[in-house]
């Protein structure tokens, strides 16, 4: 979110002008300011959008997160047709593969990715698949990792 006649940026914002009108991905929420006389909420970014702080007047959410989004499938993954976890089975991602994610979002509790297709690599249909195996017993923990996220096919 810009600075615009409706909307003055928060100091946290207003340090990180590179942030403006960029999709961030949110790992942590705190309600209320140490040290600050005016409660206001703030979350912190994920490590690959800085780990820093932003307060909730700088967000817009959304439902999603889309992109391009890169993974490198650590464990036999089920590809399914829908975003919903318990939706029908389309086949395995093979440990190893590398794939292309276009969307990121949470259903039922578990952060689910739509996988494009790659007919060079035998998977003529994307689906849907979850990052991570099993849930933690904490959210923010994310759980059993099956879909590693990457910076570049090197990786």
């Amino acid at each position: 979110r810009g600075s615009s006649p409706e909307f003055t940026p928060s100091p946290w914002l207003q340090r990180q002008p590179e942030l403006v009108g960029k999709c961030v991905e949110l790992v942590e929420q705190r309600d209320g300011v140490p040290g600050s006389d005016r409660p206001e909420s703030l979350f912190r970014l994920h490590e690959c959008d800085g780990g820093t702080w932003l307060a909730r007047r700088d967000l817009i959410f959304k439902d999603c997160q889309r992109g391009r989004f890169l993974y490198r499938v650590l464990t036999r993954t089920l590809l399914s047709s829908s975003s919903r976890p318990s939706s029908g089975d389309l086949g395995l991602l093979p440990v190893g593969a590398v794939v292309f994610a276009d969307e990121r979002r949470v259903v039922d509790g578990r952060l689910r990715l739509s996988i494009l297709p790659d007919p060079r690599a035998g998977r003529p249909r994307g689906g849907w698949a979850s990052e991570h195996h099993s849930v933690a017993f904490d959210p923010r923990l994310g759980g059993t990792v099956q879909l590693l996220r990457l910076r570049n096919a090197d990786e």
